[in-house]
């Protein structure tokens, strides 16, 4: 049996997940397959996902997390744990990594749904702080995850858009996002073989900064150091160009 919850092995499910979907939103699975190939790879996911889950438990309040572990329970006897993992296997749940005991299974789900939320809640936050906030699109995204907080009480969504109304327009609003936009791209655009030029590129690509003028090749360099990061040390890439995405060689 489980001692506690199964908090690593629920993030490593919700990493992968994360990539798949970033990788089929950004129409570059063809690269990102070449990239699973390259020297680091391995280091690269061990380094982001670390980094990325340091960041969702940076921007989730203590309270919240406590609320979580009491307010989110599976009413199992609505739900049997063979349907709720049914509902689970397109999205890639290997359950011969789990444990096989049926109340391990239950435990499991439940931390799936606290570590998802904690995971939406951060990006959320991450949208409101940009142009997206102004995007109706945006809310369409969330719609699922504010329906199930409201369901257990939880009122960080809409405390964050309460504060919308309270925040004063800024000139150059999204410009300050660097670390956590490396931090959803890092694997799924294969920034972390790319030169730091090529990365800057990428961002600016997805979320145009003030004037059009991507960062510098040092401030990227020093976001994803201060992040921990693993960067290749010697890219056979500069970067990706045009649609669908295709790399461009430094040789």
């Amino acid at each position: 049996m489980q001692t506690g919850p199964p908090t690593e092995s629920v993030r490593l499910f919700l990493s992968r997940r994360l990539i798949e979907r970033a990788v089929r939103g950004l129409g570059i699975g063809k690269v990102f397959y070449q990239s699973q190939s390259w020297e680091g790879y391995n280091c690269a996911c061990e380094s982001w996902h670390n980094a990325y889950w340091k960041w969702v438990d940076q921007q989730s309040p203590v309270k919240l997390v406590e609320h979580l572990k009491k307010a989110v329970k599976i009413d199992w006897s609505r739900l049997s744990v063979a349907q709720a993992v049914d509902g689970l296997k397109p999205v890639g749940v290997d359950w011969s990594k789990l444990p096989p005991a049926e109340d391990d299974k239950k435990q499991w789900l439940e931390e799936s749904v606290r570590q998802e939320m904690l995971q939406q809640r951060a990006l959320f936050s991450l949208a409101m702080r940009g142009p997206e906030a102004e995007d109706p699109e945006t809310y369409k995204m969330f719609a699922n995850d504010m329906k199930i907080a409201a369901q257990i009480d939880d009122n960080s969504y809409f405390k964050a858009l309460a504060q919308q109304k309270q925040r004063k327009p800024t000139k150059d609003k999204g410009d300050r996002r660097l670390k956590p936009q490396l931090l959803v791209h890092w694997i799924s655009g294969c920034l972390w073989a790319f030169t730091n030029d090529g990365i800057a590129a990428f961002l600016n690509d997805l979320y145009p900064r003030s004037g059009n003028v991507a960062s510098g090749s040092q401030v990227i360099s020093n976001a994803h150091r201060n992040l921990k990061l693993y960067h290749s040390p010697t890219p056979l890439y500069w970067g990706v160009t045009g649609s669908p995405p295709r790399l461009v060689p430094l040789r």
